[in-house]
């Protein structure tokens, strides 16, 4: 993403299944054993999914120290 040219606009998509494993891996980093389990999160996609709007990470390149 480069903002001084304005570039790199996100794009919004629905979550699909193969975005699942990605997710519950996110989930259990970021909460622990406070996480949701695999089968909820199913649930709540099976439930809500059109809802959910994955985005991938910006692969940065390395800064040069100055």
């Amino acid at each position: 993403m480069n903002i001084a040219q304005g570039t790199g606009e996100p794009v919004l998509r629905s979550a699909s299944l193969d975005d699942l494993a990605e997710i519950a891996a996110l989930e259990q980093t970021e909460f622990g054993e406070l996480a949701y389990p695999y089968f909820a999160l199913r649930q709540l996609f099976d439930l809500h999914g059109t809802h959910l709007l994955p985005r991938r990470r910006a692969r940065l390149s390395a800064v040069p120290a100055r």
